[in-house]
Protein backbone atom coordinates (compact mmCIF):
# COMPACT_ATOMS: atom_id res chain seq x y z
CA UNK A 1 0.00 0.00 0.00
CA UNK A 2 1.15 3.45 -1.01
CA UNK A 3 1.84 6.05 1.44
CA UNK A 4 -0.60 8.71 1.92
CA UNK A 5 0.62 12.61 3.28
CA UNK A 6 -1.38 15.35 4.33
CA UNK A 7 -1.66 18.91 2.76
CA UNK A 8 0.17 20.67 5.68
CA UNK A 9 3.06 17.97 5.36
CA UNK A 10 3.44 18.84 1.60
CA UNK A 11 3.08 22.27 2.48
CA UNK A 12 5.31 22.36 4.58
CA UNK A 13 8.40 20.76 2.67
CA UNK A 14 7.26 22.86 -0.58
CA UNK A 15 7.50 25.63 1.61
CA UNK A 16 10.81 24.77 3.38
CA UNK A 17 12.59 26.06 0.26
CA UNK A 18 15.35 23.29 1.19
CA UNK A 19 17.15 20.87 -1.17
CA UNK A 20 16.63 18.10 1.71
CA UNK A 21 12.91 18.68 1.56
CA UNK A 22 12.83 18.91 -2.63
CA UNK A 23 14.46 15.56 -2.53
CA UNK A 24 11.89 14.12 -0.34
CA UNK A 25 9.00 15.15 -2.55
CA UNK A 26 10.79 13.92 -5.45
CA UNK A 27 11.34 10.47 -3.35
CA UNK A 28 7.20 10.83 -2.57
CA UNK A 29 6.62 11.51 -6.04
CA UNK A 30 8.53 8.25 -7.46
CA UNK A 31 6.68 6.28 -4.37
CA UNK A 32 3.22 7.41 -5.34
CA UNK A 33 4.07 7.13 -9.35
CA UNK A 34 0.77 5.83 -10.86
CA UNK A 35 2.74 3.71 -13.16
CA UNK A 36 6.05 3.12 -12.69
CA UNK A 37 7.04 0.77 -15.51
CA UNK A 38 5.91 3.48 -17.89
CA UNK A 39 8.92 5.85 -19.00
CA UNK A 40 7.07 9.01 -17.99
CA UNK A 41 5.76 6.93 -14.59
CA UNK A 42 2.38 7.80 -15.20
CA UNK A 43 3.43 11.70 -13.92
CA UNK A 44 1.57 14.53 -15.59
CA UNK A 45 4.43 16.59 -17.30
CA UNK A 46 5.39 19.07 -14.74
CA UNK A 47 5.82 16.64 -11.67
CA UNK A 48 7.77 14.09 -13.97
CA UNK A 49 10.28 17.03 -15.53
CA UNK A 50 10.66 18.16 -11.62
CA UNK A 51 11.43 14.59 -10.51
CA UNK A 52 14.02 13.90 -13.46
CA UNK A 53 15.43 17.36 -13.39
CA UNK A 54 16.50 16.55 -9.61
CA UNK A 55 17.66 13.09 -10.56
CA UNK A 56 19.68 14.99 -13.40
CA UNK A 57 21.01 17.43 -11.56
CA UNK A 58 21.66 15.32 -8.49
CA UNK A 59 23.66 12.72 -10.28
CA UNK A 60 25.58 14.86 -12.57
CA UNK A 61 26.80 17.16 -9.36
CA UNK A 62 27.67 13.87 -7.57
CA UNK A 63 29.48 11.64 -10.39
CA UNK A 64 29.31 13.77 -14.15
CA UNK A 65 26.31 13.96 -16.18
CA UNK A 66 27.67 11.21 -18.10
CA UNK A 67 26.88 9.25 -15.34
CA UNK A 68 22.79 9.82 -15.67
CA UNK A 69 23.16 9.43 -18.96
CA UNK A 70 24.79 6.31 -19.30
CA UNK A 71 22.29 4.95 -16.63
CA UNK A 72 18.93 6.34 -17.75
CA UNK A 73 16.89 4.40 -20.07
CA UNK A 74 16.75 5.78 -23.65
CA UNK A 75 13.03 5.86 -23.57
CA UNK A 76 12.82 8.16 -20.05
CA UNK A 77 15.00 10.56 -21.95
CA UNK A 78 13.01 10.55 -24.44
CA UNK A 79 10.10 11.19 -22.00
CA UNK A 80 12.19 14.11 -20.28
CA UNK A 81 12.65 15.72 -23.62
CA UNK A 82 9.23 15.45 -25.01
CA UNK A 83 8.27 16.63 -21.77
CA UNK A 84 10.27 19.72 -20.64
CA UNK A 85 9.24 20.67 -24.99
CA UNK A 86 5.44 20.47 -23.80
CA UNK A 87 6.40 22.65 -20.89
CA UNK A 88 8.32 25.20 -23.01
CA UNK A 89 11.52 24.56 -21.09
CA UNK A 90 13.79 25.31 -23.99
CA UNK A 91 16.65 26.34 -21.95
CA UNK A 92 16.92 23.38 -19.83
CA UNK A 93 16.04 21.11 -23.18
CA UNK A 94 19.04 22.34 -25.09
CA UNK A 95 21.35 21.02 -22.02
CA UNK A 96 19.22 18.36 -21.70
CA UNK A 97 19.01 17.46 -25.20
CA UNK A 98 22.71 18.17 -25.06
CA UNK A 99 23.97 15.61 -23.09
CA UNK A 100 21.56 12.85 -24.48
CA UNK A 101 23.51 13.28 -27.47
CA UNK A 102 26.90 13.56 -26.24
CA UNK A 103 27.00 11.91 -23.08
CA UNK A 104 29.97 9.54 -24.13
CA UNK A 105 32.17 12.78 -25.49
CA UNK A 106 34.50 13.36 -22.38
CA UNK A 107 35.15 17.18 -23.67
CA UNK A 108 31.08 17.89 -24.12
CA UNK A 109 30.11 16.04 -20.70
CA UNK A 110 33.40 18.45 -19.19
CA UNK A 111 31.43 21.24 -20.33
CA UNK A 112 27.96 20.75 -19.12
CA UNK A 113 29.04 19.48 -16.01
CA UNK A 114 30.21 23.00 -15.94
CA UNK A 115 27.30 24.81 -16.93
CA UNK A 116 25.34 22.63 -14.44
CA UNK A 117 27.68 23.48 -11.37
CA UNK A 118 27.30 27.33 -12.39
CA UNK A 119 23.95 26.89 -12.60
CA UNK A 120 22.82 25.35 -9.75
CA UNK A 121 20.99 28.89 -8.35
CA UNK A 122 18.79 28.83 -11.10
CA UNK A 123 18.19 24.89 -11.46
CA UNK A 124 17.08 25.16 -7.46
CA UNK A 125 14.68 28.25 -8.40
CA UNK A 126 13.22 26.85 -11.66
CA UNK A 127 12.28 23.50 -9.75
CA UNK A 128 10.54 25.62 -6.73
CA UNK A 129 9.20 27.30 -9.45
CA UNK A 130 7.36 24.09 -10.71
CA UNK A 131 6.54 22.75 -7.22
CA UNK A 132 4.78 26.17 -6.83
CA UNK A 133 3.11 26.13 -9.80
CA UNK A 134 1.95 22.90 -9.67
CA UNK A 135 1.37 22.78 -5.94
CA UNK A 136 -2.39 21.47 -6.48
CA UNK A 137 -1.09 18.36 -8.87
CA UNK A 138 1.23 17.50 -6.44
CA UNK A 139 -1.45 16.70 -3.65
CA UNK A 140 -3.50 14.72 -5.84
CA UNK A 141 -0.44 12.28 -6.59
CA UNK A 142 0.39 12.53 -2.58
CA UNK A 143 -2.78 13.29 -0.84
CA UNK A 144 -5.22 11.76 -1.87
CA UNK A 145 -7.53 9.35 0.10
CA UNK A 146 -6.71 5.56 0.36
CA UNK A 147 -8.89 3.23 -0.74
CA UNK A 148 -8.81 0.36 1.61
CA UNK A 149 -10.61 -2.64 -0.02
CA UNK A 150 -11.82 -4.74 3.10
CA UNK A 151 -12.73 -8.50 2.56
CA UNK A 152 -16.12 -9.65 3.56
CA UNK A 153 -16.44 -11.99 5.97
CA UNK A 154 -16.65 -15.58 5.55
CA UNK A 155 -20.44 -16.92 6.17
Amino acid sequence: MRAVYGTAYVDQLIDSRSYEAMAMLGAHMEAAAPAPDQPDLGLPPPLFVYLEALTWFAQSVRSGAWTYFEATPHPRQQAMRDNLLALDCDGWRERYVFGMDHWDDEASMAELDRWIDASEPEQESWLLQLLDTHRDRLKQLLCRAAHLHLSEPDA
